[in-house]
């Protein structure tokens, strides 16, 4: 018998239900994470305003491996990990040549199931779990929209002495700024439509606002 989990679901125009939904065997190279704190993304909201079917919500993720599938020999039980929402595959021209970030292909992922990172477990594939230490959960499953904001800033090829203009200081806004300084932009300047504390955050990270 399938293990069950409680699980949110959404469905235009803003309705929500947690279910109980049953989750599959685990597949090789799949791993089972007890959920520990899980971020609202932009895109969540939006399936609250769009999504015609329900579906499960959650992917800016932190939380402990419970369980191995076969062939996993990267990770243990115990483990805290953060999850990227999709990997890449590895095999591509693109990656083939260290540029993971443009990577377009069918690459592992966890979404479509019916059970993500807003239930109390679900399955991953292992490539999508990176172990982290030191940062509380809810500080940690913003690794995510992190690494969003670093894909930005490596597509972008930022170079030292570089002008940069991040519109919008949402938190891959902010971060894709503090990327961006890091990676020597001699000027960096955040628009925002309203100053709600985000763009202070901007200023102290040293863009112009």
């Amino acid at each position: 018998m399938s293990p069950t989990t409680r699980a949110v679901h959404v469905k235009a125009p803003w309705q929500v239900e947690v279910r109980d939904v049953a989750i599959q065997p685990i597949k090789p190279g799949w791993i089972r994470i007890q959920v520990e704190a899980c971020g609202i993304c932009g895109t969540d909201q939006t399936a609250a305003q769009t999504a015609p079917q329900w579906e499960a919500l959650g992917h800016e993720v932190a939380g402990i491996v419970s369980e191995l599938g076969p062939e996993v020999t990267s990770l243990t039980v115990g483990q805290r990990v953060v999850l990227e929402s999709a990997s890449f595959c590895g095999q591509c021209d693109l990656c083939r040549d260290g540029r993971v970030d443009l990577c377009n292909t069918k690459a592992p992922n966890f979404w479509g199931q019916n059970a993500m990172g807003m239930s109390d477990q679900f399955l991953v594939p292992a490539v999508c779990a990176v172990p982290y230490e030191g940062l509380a959960p809810e500080h940690a499953c913003a690794v995510e929209p992190c690494g969003v904001a670093y894909d930005l800033v490596k597509s972008a090829e930022i170079e030292m002495g570089d002008r940069v203009l991040v519109i919008g200081p949402g938190p891959i806004g902010l971060a894709a700024a503090a990327l961006a300084r890091h990676r020597g932009a001699a000027r960096l300047v955040v628009l925002g439509t309203r100053d709600d504390g985000r763009l202070a955050v901007a200023r102290k990270i040293g863009a112009e606002t």
